[in-house]
Formats: C-alpha cells, sequence, structure tokens
C-alpha cells in the first residue's frame, strides 16, 4: 500500500506543471500523426523532474514502499517511469486530476516511444507505414481512431476512466496501480504488434522497397546516427556480438572493452555518439557495411585518420572514450587500438541494424 506522499509542489509549480505538459503532449501528439515518428521523451526527462522537484532518492523511497513481488516487474525498474507515477499521484491528490491525467498521457507517449523501437528496430518507411494504415483490419484502432495519435489519446482516455478511483483513497492499492500502468502499456503493445505484423507482411509482399526508378531506397544518413545514437545513448543497448567482434579484432581486454561499451551507452553521449556516426559515414559508405570486407576497409579508413573538415572521426572516438569514467585509465593505451576498437563495435552494431 502507498499512503506517503514523497512530492510536494506548490500551487505555482502545479500550474507551471500543467502548462509544461499540456505543451509537450500536445506537440509529441501532432508529430505523431506522421508515418513512422518516434518520440525521444528522454529529452524532457531532466525538465520534468525539475518542475516536479523528484530527486532519486525519492524515488528510491518510492519503490521501497511498493511490495517486493511487483518491484522487480520490469516496468518499476525505469527510474523515468516511477517518477511519472510518483508525479501521477502527487498531482492527483492535490486535485489537479487533469495534470494527472497528462502523465498518464505522456507515460504512454514514452511507452510507444520503447514500443516503436522494438517492432521497428531497423528502419521504417513512411510509404509503407501509410500502405499498412489502409490494409490493417478497420477495426485496428490505429484505423478506427484515424491515426496513432487518436488511438494513443483514445486508450489513455478509457483507462484513465476506469483506473482513476484507484488514485482516490489515502492509500493506494499496489496491485490496482501496477495494473493501471501494465495495462497501458498492454494496450498500446498489442495495437503496435498487430501493425507491425501488417506492416512486415506488406514489405515482404512489396520485396525490398523500391523507388519509381526501381532503385532500393537508402535510408538517409542522418536516421541511421540519429537511430545508432538512440540505441546505444537513450535506450543503452549493447550487442554482444559486436562486442565480441571488436574485442577480438583490436585485441583489447575483455574487462576494458565491455567497460568502454557500458560506458558510453548512457545518454550523457548521444550526442556525440551521433556525430562520430555522421563522420563514419563520410568517411566511407555505410551502405557498404553489409559485406565484411566493406565493413573492414572503413574500419581502416577510420583508424587512419581521414578529415571530414577540421574533424574526424579518429579524434572524435577517443575524445568520446576519454570522457568516460574509465578515460584516465585509456589514455595510457595506444591509441591505435582503441580506435579499432570502437570502429569495429560501432560499425559492426550499425550492421546489425540496416542489413
Amino acid at each position: 500500500m502507498i499512503s506517503k506522499d514523497f512530492l510536494s509542489m506548490s500551487n505555482s509549480e502545479l500550474a507551471s506543471l500543467h502548462r509544461y505538459l499540456s505543451h509537450v503532449n500536445g506537440t509529441e501528439i501532432s508529430k505523431i500523426l506522421k508515418p513512422c515518428y518516434v518520440p525521444k521523451t528522454i529529452i524532457y526527462k531532466s525538465e520534468l523532474f525539475n518542475k516536479m522537484g523528484i530527486e532519486k532518492p525519492q524515488i528510491k523511497e518510492f519503490k521501497d514502499n511498493i511490495d517486493k513481488k511487483y518491484r522487480s516487474f520490469n516496468i518499476l525498474t525505469d527510474q523515468y517511469t516511477l517518477a511519472i507515477i510518483m508525479g501521477m499521484i502527487h498531482t492527483h491528490r492535490k486535485r489537479r486530476t487533469e495534470t494527472s491525467k497528462l502523465l498518464y498521457q505522456f507515460l504512454a507517449i514514452k511507452f510507444h516511444s520503447s514500443l516503436h523501437h522494438i517492432f521497428f528496430p531497423k528502419f521504417c518507411s513512411d510509404e509503407l507505414w501509410k500502405t499498412t494504415l489502409n490494409k490493417v483490419s478497420s477495426k485496428h484502432l490505429y484505423r478506427e481512431k484515424d491515426g496513432v495519435s487518436n488511438a494513443i489519446i483514445h486508450v489513455v482516455n478509457s483507462l484513465y476512466k476506469i483506473y482513476k478511483p484507484i488514485l482516490d483513497g489515502k492509500t493506494i492499492d499496489d496491485k490496482k496501480m501496477v495494473r493501471m500502468i501494465y495495462d497501458l502499456r498492454h494496450r498500446l503493445f498489442q495495437s503496435m504488434r498487430s501493425f507491425a505484423t501488417v506492416y512486415y507482411d506488406q514489405q515482404k509482399k512489396m520485396g525490398s522497397t523500391k523507388t519509381s526508378d526501381d532503385v532500393e531506397e537508402k535510408p538517409d544518413v542522418q536516421i541511421i546516427a540519429d537511430k545508432i545514437s538512440m540505441s546505444i545513448g537513450t535506450f543503452g543497448q549493447v550487442d554482444l556480438s559486436s562486442l565480441n567482434l571488436a574485442i577480438s579484432k583490436s585485441g583489447i581486454k575483455r574487462d576494458i572493452g565491455v567497460s568502454i561499451i557500458n560506458g558510453i551507452s548512457d545518454v550523457e553521449y548521444k550526442e556525440q555518439i551521433k556525430f562520430i556516426m555522421i563522420l563514419i559515414s563520410r568517411t566511407g559508405n555505410l551502405m557498404n557495411i553489409c559485406k565484411d570486407s566493406s565493413r573492414n576497409a572503413l574500419v581502416r579508413r577510420i583508424e587512419s585518420g581521414v578529415k571530414i573538415g577540421k574533424y574526424n572521426a579518429k579524434a572524435e572516438m577517443l575524445k568520446l572514450m576519454y570522457s568516460t569514467e574509465l578515460g584516465y585509465r585509456l589514455k595510457g593505451m595506444y591509441k591505435t587500438q582503441l580506435v579499432i576498437f570502437l570502429s569495429h563495435y560501432l560499425t559492426n552494431f550499425t550492421k546489425t541494424k540496416i542489413c
């Protein structure tokens, strides 16, 4: 049972939070109208925490008040999700129902983003997305509600109406609260999964996506760079096959290699990774890395320090690795070995995403 209130917000702070959420949710919901759009909710985390006055110790204390059998649930291991739930409870107790509902809606947007990365881990075709919307069953929520945005709004409104009484009492039943969160994600999951099934069926029927000139459509470099930096920096994805390959090719000690990848797999380094990926794409054609010989040639070009304007991928890679907690130790190692390691990791990681 949750009875304690872990937040303390004044009326003016509550009003500020409401305005902020109205703007953010409105912006993201409108953008979700576009085919293949993926909300980047991580960019709002710092500001949202600041507006709610949330610190990590409060999140830990809140989680400790949840029954042990629910604490280990995957959905409750994310501090961001827990903070949003804390905000929902606090604003509702302050009789700011609409603000609480906005937080529930923001959580839905966050879940939609993570589900999109799960079901469309490589690339998403705008045209195929539009085609799929017309091919799914007329009873599918995306089609019935005339788009993904309206479907999300519908799910939030219907579930909040059902579960709102859970937030009314002085004490909140853990089981019911967890169900309120899981039902939201489950409803969004069902819609995304059934949509993705039709999407990939259509993709198989069409074969590889072609342009009017029957030339295979290439994913934009900016999209690739954004996708890789999001996967590594925002979502902390670690590809073990790429890690093992990078360790083998560079001869670096395993514990060092693992520490480097764990170190850069943080949102703090997202923009650096994105910049490095753009430099790599200009060092050699990323579309050729599906062939190992071409990928290895690209690694050699990176290690040689090919300049792109006044920058080069090699120097930026070293800068990235030196900026991690392990940096002081890495500065005493051979630069070539470090660059070869990270080059192989990033190029092979990209290969798994686009090939």
